[in-house]
């Protein structure tokens, strides 16, 4: 018996025996390393990576520290590659064994010590790699059976990590069977930074964590439930970049780069979809100078609804106090919900401009050194909104208050608003600074006020009921506008406006008047165009001009129009009448003018006192591209100086031009005109400019090409018979240029040159008296041959003379000869040149 108990105490006494043997071997270092080799390799082959550990130490009871751990990957895409995956340099981890038999875990301390880290294609979410310093934890309180798992101290120090997101894994649908809860006591991160890139790297997010805190943590990752009793972020970073917007002044909101971020948050709950937090403290500095020295508030938010009784912001130079209340739906198009803002801010100058990025210097220069204040309290959506009010200061600048309603606020076409606003400005030169090449000698004057009302009404258009004033000036204005139908509708009255305060300038001075406009389309060309327009002014001085009682009332109807201009005052008295038939390709109108007086030395016309009287009827066509026609007459004509009075016959016009041709027709008394010449009159000017300018560079020069001025000569002809009983004549009299009688008879050709005659008799210009003037040209398309004649006959009560020359420019050289003959018909002066051809032209000797 005895032997059978003592073998039976052998078996069971040989497996514990074997246990405690081999749970006494697996702590000797040369066991250990055989049984760490045996199992990388087993590892390697069934992974197909490289697996390596140079060194293990596990002491008893659980006490494990693993050394130069190390996981290597062939690269799929590039086969000669190879990517490390892990490589730490040192893992410890000691873990109490007696709770394990209870399905508990004491963890003394589990860490990581120069880790480097890539999941290559592990994750097919994301790519994760870079280098960890120290990661380390420490947990008293794993109850496996029960998925509890307390925290009390985590560490992640010294690492920087890019995570890579992938746009091609379709999300996870898989419901979460995790029951985990956890509780961290404390956690902290620092000297530590995050990348992360958007797919197709389009965003990069890159964050810094110098000192993160966080303490009294609970996750239930069932629920969904995260809170955290205390979150301090310290000396951090963040960077957002799109790469696809290129970069700007001042705040860059597609560029922005934060420092110095200090961040406080008490009490931060999350269980979707509800979040809440109080936010102690925010400050930080963003790149473009902004920096916030102060933000903080309390925030709820839930899936209805945002609340953020009161929030707070402070920068170097500003300050802001919000109530908002809004919810989630508020920009819905159907059934939307409601927002309620009430705030207080004061900005100041550089924060404005940072917002402002790129301004012109003269505006930031000239923008006031004062705070701009804002408040403002509105409540509705985007289906009715009420603004209860809204003040806008800015000292010695200006002033805005507003309130009303806007209903539909983006569909144009329901739009209804009824706002009223009151305005006053100072001093607001840097406006000015804005738009001072649109403005040119424009300018803002300081005291202007404008009080009133602005509505819309949907495709009803929009209407406004203004009043302004500036110095003693006041504009009245009241119109609508629908854009849809462009019929519009404007009612102006002017009393004493001041618009040399504006245009300072232009010479004008108070105005007042009124205007009245209606209409529909402003295309005047079309048929369906309709136009009403009446228009008086009662007083108003432009420069020396006197226009004083000037009514002017206009009509378009169906393509016809009719307009008629009434003053009476000093400079002018009389009618003028316009009517006119009018579509997209032809104008045809009639002026009529029924003049009493026009002072011509009041208007700056002439410089002796004249004035003149007419009655005129003109015709005018036009297809409004190259086709132009006037015809007409101007009878009754008076024309009144300081010593007589001037009847001259009626004048009768024919003038007309299109592409081809052109031609004029105008007789008056002994004055007639005729001309012809070939092309329109754009191209006739153009051709006549062309060839002055080069004849007198060429005279400059000394110089002459005779075939390329014939070659810039038009193809034209004028004749011209006047006597000195005409308005022509006189007009040139009171400019100082008098003569009895002219004529001209010449033709211009670029194949044959000029040829022609011109004469003028008893010419005076001021005080020097010549009795005839003749010339004659002959020319051909080798030659040009000239002569002419200036005498004054023995009544000249001046001086006698005769003076007679002629030449000539051929195309080998040219010649001029002169005589002159005193009064005794003796000859007194004989002059003659030559000029020879050379390779380039006839150089003048």
């Amino acid at each position: 018996m005895k032997k059978i108990f003592k073998w039976i105490g052998i078996v069971i006494l040989v497996p514990i025996l074997l246990f405690v043997a081999l749970a006494i071997l697996i702590y000797i270092p040369p066991v250990q390393n055989w049984i760490v080799k045996q199992v990388t390799s087993y590892a390697s082959e069934k992974t197909g990576m490289e697996i390596s550990v140079e060194h293990v130490s596990l002491a008893f009871p659980l006490d494990l520290s693993i050394e130069g751990f190390k996981v290597i990957k062939q690269n799929d895409s590039i086969p000669q590659v190879k990517d490390t995956v892990a490589n730490v340099k040192r893992l410890i981890a000691d873990v109490k064994m007696l709770p394990l038999f209870r399905q508990q875990v004491e963890i003394d301390a589990i860490e990581l010590n120069d880790m480097q880290l890539n999941t290559t294609d592990f994750i097919h979410e994301a790519r994760i790699k870079g280098n960890i310093g120290l990661l380390s934890m420490q947990s008293h309180g794993i109850d496996i059976g029960k998925e509890k798992l307390r925290i009390d101290d985590a560490r992640l120090k010294d690492a920087n990590v890019t995570v890579e997101l992938s746009d091609t894994v379709p999300p996870d649908t898989t419901k979460s069977e995790n029951f985990w809860k956890i509780n961290v006591d404390k956690l902290s991160v620092e000297n530590t930074g995050v990348t992360v890139h958007m797919p197709g790297d389009t965003l990069q997010i890159w964050a810094y964590m110098g000192k993160t805190y966080a303490s009294d943590g609970f996750f239930d990752l069932y629920k969904g439930l995260y809170r955290i009793n205390r979150f301090d972020w310290k000396d951090g970073a963040l960077k957002y970049d799109n790469k696809f917007e290129t970069r700007t002044k001042g705040l860059d909101y597609n560029h922005l780069s934060l420092t110095d971020i200090n961040i406080g948050i008490d009490t931060l709950f999350y269980q979707d979809p509800k979040l809440t937090m109080a936010l102690q403290s925010c400050s930080f500095k963003e790149k473009s100078g902004i920096t916030v020295e102060d933000l903080n508030g309390f925030i709820a938010l839930d899936s209805s609804k945002i609340n953020i009784p009161a929030v707070h912001l402070r920068t170097s130079e500003s300050s802001l106090s919000a109530n908002i209340a809004m919810d989630l739906n508020t920009f819905d198009d159907k059934n939307p919900g409601k927002i309620k803002v009430s705030a207080d801010g004061s900005f100041g100058k550089q924060d404005i401009m940072l917002f402002m990025g790129g301004m012109p210097t003269n505006f930031i220069r000239q923008w006031p050194n004062y705070p701009l204040t804002v408040k403002t309290a509105i409540k509705g959506n985007l289906k009715h909104l009420d603004i209860a009010g809204l003040n806008v200061n800015l000292p010695t600048a200006f002033k805005l208050t507003a309130e009303g309603f806007a209903d539909n606020i983006t569909d144009t076409d329901k739009l209804n608003a009824d706002i009223n606003i009151e305005a006053n400005t100072y001093n607001i030169n840097f406006l000015t600074a804005l738009v001072a090449d649109a403005m040119g000698d424009m300018r803002i004057p300081s005291g202007i006020g404008i009080k009133g009302n602005i509505k819309a009404n949907g495709n009803k258009g929009y209407s406004a009921n203004l009043t302004a004033r500036e110095g003693t000036g006041v504009l009245k204005a009241k119109g609508n506008f629908n854009a849809e139908a462009m019929q519009y509708e404007a009612d102006m009255e002017a009393s004493n406006l001041q618009i040399q305060h504006f245009l300072p300038k232009s010479g004008m001075r108070d105005f007042t008047g009124n205007i009245y406009i209606k209409g529909k389309g402003t295309d005047f060309t079309s048929t369906s165009t309709r136009l009403d327009a009446d228009a008086e002014i009662i007083k108003f001085h432009f420069g020396q001009y006197n226009l004083d009682n000037i009514k002017a009332n206009a009509r378009i109807d169906r393509g016809v129009a009719h307009a008629n201009i009434d003053s009476n005052n000093r400079l002018i008295r009389g009618l003028i009448s316009f009517d006119a038939l009018i579509n997209p390709k032809k104008l045809q109108a009639t002026v009529f003018a029924d003049l009493h007086h026009a002072d011509l030395k009041g208007l700056d016309i002439v410089k002796r006192p004249i004035s003149v009287a007419l009655c005129g009827h003109v015709d005018l066509l036009s297809d409004m591209k190259k086709l132009y026609s006037i015809q007409g007459n101007i009878g009754d004509l008076t024309v009144k100086d300081s010593l007589k009075v001037f009847r001259p016959d009626e004048i009768t016009m024919n003038v007309f031009t299109d592409r081809d041709t052109t031609h004029a027709y105008v007789n008056c008394g002994d004055f007639h005109l005729k001309m012809n010449a070939e092309g329109g009159y754009e191209a006739l000017i153009n051709k006549s400019s062309k060839f002055a300018n080069e004849l007198i560079t060429q005279l400059k020069n000394k110089h002459l090409e005779h075939k390329m001025l014939r070659s810039m000569l038009p193809q034209a002809k004028i004749n011209l018979t006047t006597g000195k009983e005409n308005p022509f004549s006189r007009m040139l009299a009171y400019f100082g240029y008098a003569f009895k009688d002219a004529v001209i008879d010449m033709t211009a050709c670029p194949y044959s040159g000029l040829n022609g005659k011109m004469q003028l008799t008893e010419l005076r210009v001021d005080s020097m008296l010549l009795d005839t003037i003749r010339f004659t040209v002959e020319s051909d398309s080798a030659k040009c041959n000239y002569k002419g004649q200036i005498r004054n006959g023995k009544n000249n009560p001046q001086y006698v003379f005769n003076a007679l020359f002629d030449g000539y420019i051929h195309e080998k050289d040219a010649g001029v000869n002169v005589k002159y003959y005193d009064a005794e018909n003796r000859l007194g002066v004989k002059l003659g040149a030559k000029a020879t051809l050379e390779t380039d032209g006839i150089r003048l000797h």
